[in-house]
């Protein structure tokens, strides 16, 4: 994969829009601990929040379980994204690699 694509892959993946997406696959909206003025605001909708509980979640998973434990949860969300179609077949080879 050119370097091009692996940055478009990466902006489709990561980018913070992708994350709340995620999160509401998961419900977590619905789990998530907010005070009341951000609850009536509608907080727990908002993709900045739900992006930063999804990233909260696989960070958590990481440092529990390890690199494959994030693996085994991220990569069956990745058949429902909307990562754009030339990019699917190639999702499950830009593994994540720990540094």
């Amino acid at each position: 994969m050119a370097e091009g694509q692996l940055t478009r892959l990466r902006a489709a993946l990561v980018g913070n829009q992708q994350l709340a997406e995620f999160a509401r696959q998961l419900n977590l909206g619905n789990a998530m601990l907010l005070g009341k003025g951000e609850m009536e605001s509608r907080g727990n909708e908002r993709d900045g929040l739900l992006g930063a509980t999804f990233e909260a979640v696989v960070g958590a998973i990481y440092l529990d379980s390890g690199m494959d434990a994030v693996r085994a949860f991220v990569e069956p969300l990745l058949d429902h994204t909307s990562i754009p179609p030339r990019f699917r077949c190639q999702k499950h080879s830009a593994r994540m690699v720990p540094s």
